[in-house]
């Protein structure tokens, strides 16, 4: 089985539970986001032991701590900063502005990033990058869609949040700058 593919299906599948807030399908798809999170992470630990190890450079384990940074701060952004209610209610999706997503309107996938990308550090695979790359690719590419079409027509006063918060790249509170991205 490709594990690559398998957790590229995962942001298919986060994709059909964020429609699913917007064309209110059904509350059953609320069921596919804890199977995609069910599925990268099989992915993941299925590559780490299919990995062949240090085949571009000698890793260093300290990087680890790198995928540990970067789990909890994803963990912290899409768990604990959002109210529950986003992954478990059909039409009680509430905007949240403060905290980190008062920085940017999507920090969660920093945390991915330097997750993915210390977890190939730490690794030193050419699999594991490869599954980074096309990972974190694919993520970016959920948040744009989340950003562009479902949360303006799902999140109440999301549009003015676009127009204060920036999409990915973090501003100072006392910048003049209004999107930097």
């Amino acid at each position: 089985m490709n594990w690559i593919l398998l957790g590229g299906a995962a942001f298919i599948l986060l994709t059909l539970f964020d429609l699913n807030k917007v064309y209110k399908w059904h509350s059953s798809f609320n069921a596919l986001f804890p199977l995609s999170i069910f599925l990268l992470i099989l992915s993941l630990v299925m590559i780490y032991i299919k990995m062949e190890q240090y085949t571009f450079f000698a890793s260093n384990p300290l990087f680890y701590i790198l995928v540990c940074l970067g789990a909890l701060e994803q963990v912290y952004a899409l768990f604990f900063a959002l109210p529950k209610e986003t992954y478990t209610k059909l039409n009680e999706v509430k905007l949240v502005d403060s905290g980190l997503y008062s920085l940017c309107r999507h920090p969660g996938v920093w945390g991915f990033i330097v997750m993915a990308f210390g977890f190939t550090l730490a690794s030193g695979s050419m699999l594991v990058l490869w599954t980074a790359l096309s990972w974190t690719l694919l993520d970016l590419i959920h948040v744009a869609i989340q950003d562009r079409y479902i949360f303006p027509k799902s999140i109440p006063g999301y549009t003015l949040y676009q127009v204060n918060v920036p999409f990915l790249f973090f501003k100072r509170k006392e910048s003049t700058c209004q999107n930097l991205f």
